[in-house]
């Protein structure tokens, strides 16, 4: 049953994440820098991990 609710997590983290990175960026960074935007790299990073924690999640499913 832990798993399963790992997994939930982990694919909801990991969808939001993919979906909408610059929202999470300015979430996690927007305090520290003012007035500044993710770089395009940054974004694609944030979107490749975000596919990765939804995979992981699938995966638990599956322990």
């Amino acid at each position: 049953m832990d798993n399963i609710v790992f997994g939930a997590v982990l694919i909801a983290v990991g969808a939001l994440e993919a979906i909408r990175p610059k929202e999470l960026w300015k979430f996690a960074h927007g305090g520290r820098k003012r007035h500044t935007e993710p770089t395009q790299r940054e974004l694609l990073i944030s979107r490749i991990g975000g596919m990765a924690l939804v995979l992981v999640g699938v995966a638990c499913f599956f322990l």
